[in-house]
């Protein structure tokens, strides 16, 4: 009975939400939509196990993802309400119409994708002079023995030498994409772009020897999704069935991606299907991963964290104090809790099982935490996304795209600082900084009629 008046609240919540949220005409990505996309898929995930799978502690996880969505629900709903008012003078759209590239940020477009490129290179680099690694990541071993698993395991947790895997994500996985939104708003024909088609093959081949599935997906959206965009801002209207066929090709593309690379971890039962069984395994575990793996794992690791926590804020510090001092003599990977999750679940140290945003909240505070940080989240995003409409930049056009994709996977603010927002939040704060210093100069030093910084453009009038 509670649960099913849980569920009756969580819909009446969200359909107020979508009564006050802003447009996607005004707004475009609006990351408060993210961030509720994420806790709706994993509570979608922990009662689906809980009406499927018999286990005993599968109502608590379910109580507390409902929690956690209503709370979040709450407060975006809360941010949505107050700030109306501004999202009605605003067009993501019309805020983009005139970008253009100033030098400074030409030198910032420029600098993300040599400085990436090269970690990129690097990174091939120490697979191909590495004798164990180098084993891993042959044709012939990929195809036959599926060790791409093993490589990537060998890389992440350094057994063949540490390489700083979440140092070289952030370059691969965040700052190239970032750099191919700026370039698809910002050139008139980004197909014909040279330097397009090279940033985006440096960036595929990254993330397909790193075995990276989720972010490959991710980069196929967050640039289509830029190139829509970029399209109506340029006034480039594509005929329907144009726009249609667009869609199904992305998802082919996706599908493909996802399923080639879950046979060459050797997650596809390849032996016993056949060609046409491919596409639909490819699909079913798509949707699996999305929705209910995680739920799933926390729910068989709960004798685990539930009898630990909760940590009252042990957890988080512990976690970041890890990432410190990964690599320095005398440190080991049991300091991750995911890792010490995976060993449980059978998975060994070399396996990875994070807690979901609602598991992760009460390990780390309890349910006070549930009630608590799930509205103050909705609140950062929204105030995020708003900031990210301030200025006529590229960059500010691709961090909100980006951003909008990646908030979904981020489950504490650990992760979010892990998938994007390390490098995000230093970008934001630079081109704020520099716009609000060039204009005062402007204003106190100028002879009118000198025009404004490129990157430097109009507020948001409310």
């Amino acid at each position: 009975m509670t649960e099913a008046l849980l569920i009756v609240l969580m819909l009446v919540l969200l359909v107020f939400y979508f009564a006050v949220r802003p447009s996607w005409g005004r707004a475009g990505p609006f990351l408060p939509d993210a961030y509720l996309i994420g806790v709706g898929l994993y509570t979608l995930g922990a009662l689906i196990v809980e009406w499927t799978d018999i286990h005993a502690d599968a109502d608590v996880l379910a109580l507390m993802s409902m929690t956690a969505m209503i709370t979040s629900t709450v407060g975006a709903i809360l941010f949505c309400v107050v700030f109306r008012p501004v999202y009605a003078n605003v067009s993501f759209k019309h805020i983009h119409e005139q970008s253009r590239i100033g030098s400074r940020e030409t030198w910032i477009i420029n600098g993300l994708v040599v400085v990436s490129a090269g970690v990129c290179f690097y990174f091939f680099y120490k697979i191909i002079s590495s004798d164990i690694l180098s084993q891993f990541f042959t044709l012939r071993n990929v195809l036959e023995n599926s060790t791409l698993s093993s490589g990537r395991n060998a890389i992440a947790f350094g057994s063949a030498g540490y390489m700083a895997p979440g140092y070289i994500m952030q370059f691969r996985n965040t700052l190239l994409p970032l750099a191919l939104c700026a370039i698809v708003l910002l050139h008139p024909h980004p197909i014909k772009s040279i330097l397009f088609w090279l940033v985006l093959l440096i960036t595929t081949v990254a993330m397909l020897v790193a075995a990276q599935r989720g972010a490959l997906a991710m980069l196929i959206l967050v640039i289509v999704t830029a190139s829509y965009y970029a399209g109506a801002v340029k006034q480039i209207h594509a005929p329907r069935k144009l726009r249609i066929g667009s869609l199904v090709l992305v998802g082919m593309m996706i599908l493909i991606s996802f399923g080639a690379l879950s046979w060459a971890l050797g997650r596809s039962d390849s032996e016993h299907q056949s060609v046409m069984d491919v596409p639909v395994d490819a699909l079913i575990g798509f949707a699996d991963r999305v929705v209910t793996t995680l739920p799933t794992e926390n729910i068989k690791s709960y004798p685990i964290w539930g009898r630990m926590g909760p940590t009252h804020g042990r957890y988080w510090a512990g976690e970041f104090d890890s990432i410190l001092n990964k690599g320095r003599p005398g440190q080991s990977v049991d300091a991750y809790m995911s890792n010490v999750l995976a060993v449980y679940l059978g998975a060994g140290m070399w396996g990875n099982s994070p807690l979901g945003l609602p598991p992760d909240l009460w390990y780390m505070w309890g349910w006070m935490g549930l009630f608590v940080v799930p509205p103050l989240f909705a609140l950062f995003f929204g105030f995020l996304d708003l900031v990210l409409l301030t200025e006529r930049s590229a960059l500010f056009f691709a961090m909100k795209i980006y951003l909008f994709f990646a908030i979904p996977g981020c489950v504490s603010p650990y992760t979010f600082l892990l998938y994007g927002g390390s490098v995000c939040i230093p970008l934001i704060l630079y081109i704020k900084t520099s716009s609000a210093l060039h204009s005062y100069l402007t204003r106190r030093y100028a002879e009118p009629g000198l025009e404004h910084f490129p990157i430097i453009e109009d507020r948001i009038r409310s």
